[in-house]
């Protein structure tokens, strides 16, 4: 059973998407090629972007600091949490800006997380799945909960990170609340995000160039990481784009049915998916 909820209180006004760079894509795709070219990996090649092979995730983990630009410092992301006012966020992951509305709690259940009464939860997926699973087995209790779910997906951590039915599932036993799924990059940047319709995540076309194999694996460009500027990696995801309007209203594709990618296929040559354009 798939459990899908509209959230729509009243008393809220809705930001839905983070508002769009200044920047065309082109600009930005122009300023991740220069900083790609600081980096070990990418120093030595100066060939158009049509023309780089992708980068599988694998390669990056095995030598991640081939990735890395020298120039500006890695810098801490921002969490977007997409309903208005800002809630007590407590996120169950490693490396976000904290302020007084927002701690991060690695570790997952515990007593500095109990202590802080979060009134939303923020996490990946397989995070929040430990921590709903400590709901049923060490009786964690979350009594000041009230705003959704933020479920981050993507490659933004130690492993591929995709939401599944049985997660919703899970997450509605343990929580009683909705979700909205983000999808982040390397960086932990935000790329995609899901709306208030729920109908798939929104492509944040001035931070993200989306390509796939002929295997349809997904082949994702974030124009928003200079400090790790990697032209296409292999993500070992798939999914279909959806052109159709979406009822939100938010114009511009959509990715459905993220999951991995079939241990079968293989990446053999890619062709245009997705391309941001003016």
């Amino acid at each position: 059973m798939r459990v899908i909820l509209r959230w729509s209180p009243r008393s809220q006004r809705r930001r839905s998407l983070p508002a769009t760079s200044t920047l065309a894509p082109e600009q930005r795709l122009d300023l991740l090629l220069k900083a790609a070219h600081l980096t070990p990996a990418f120093s030595a090649s100066h060939r158009p972007f049509d023309s780089l092979p992708p980068v599988p995730l694998d390669e990056y983990w095995a030598r991640p600091h081939s990735f890395q630009n020298p120039s500006p410092p890695p810098r801490l992301a921002r969490v977007q949490y997409p309903l208005e006012p800002q809630p007590r966020l407590a996120v169950i992951a490693p490396g976000f800006v904290e302020n007084q509305h927002t701690l991060c709690f690695p570790h997952g259940w515990c007593q500095g997380l109990r202590d802080f009464q979060a009134e939303a939860l923020a996490g990946p997926v397989s995070a929040l799945r430990r921590l709903a699973k400590s709901v049923f087995n060490r009786g964690a209790h979350f009594g000041h909960l009230k705003r959704p779910l933020l479920v981050f997906t993507g490659f933004g951590f130690t492993g591929v990170e995709t939401l599944s039915d049985e997660d919703r599932d899970l997450f509605w036993k343990a929580f009683h609340l909705p979700i909205y799924e983000q999808f982040l990059g390397l960086g932990q940047e935000l790329l995609a995000a899901e709306c208030d319709a729920h109908r798939g995540l929104h492509l944040l076309l001035d931070r993200t160039l989306i390509h796939r194999s002929i295997d349809g694996e997904l082949l994702v460009t974030s124009l928003a990481n200079l400090s790790t500027p990697i032209p296409k990696i292999a993500t070992g995801l798939h999914a279909t784009l959806d052109f159709e309007p979406c009822p939100c209203g938010h114009p511009g594709p959509r990715l459905m049915s993220l999951a991995p990618l079939p241990a079968t296929a293989t990446l053999r040559s890619s062709s245009s998916f997705a391309m941001a354009s003016d």
